[in-house]
């Protein structure tokens, strides 16, 4: 079963709405994307990007996904898979950045960090 990113209400944008809806039609993304952070994390890797990781997966596999809009992998989910890695393993916390998303108030993020 997919794991649901739990966030606050004052996150629970449009954009997160779209991102749960294409999360649950397509599991193996998530599978995906948390193999490779997770494999990285293993080998010692300390930091790396969310970004990297996503465009790993839109151009390594022949992703079948379903989506309303039409796209295989939408960027505006790259953060959210991020968030959903650091919830399900908070001991890589730390392996991803995190920015506040535009229009989304994370408590977590400070202020003054830049708007993605």
């Amino acid at each position: 079963m997919n794991p649901v990113l739990v966030v606050p209400e004052s996150m629970n944008t449009p954009i997160k709405q779209k991102f749960d809806a294409f999360h649950a039609e397509n599991p193996d993304v998530w599978r995906r994307f948390e193999f490779h952070a997770l494999a990285l994390a293993r080998k010692g890797v300390k930091h790396y990007g969310a970004k990297t990781v996503y465009e790993y997966l839109r151009y390594t596999y022949d992703l079948a996904t379903r989506s309303d809009d039409g796209l295989k992998l939408n960027n505006n989910y790259t953060a959210y898979y991020a968030r959903l890695f650091k919830q399900e393993h908070p001991e890589c916390a730390d392996l991803f950045s995190y920015r506040r998303i535009a229009g989304e108030d994370d408590p977590e993020i400070p202020e003054n960090i830049h708007v993605i």
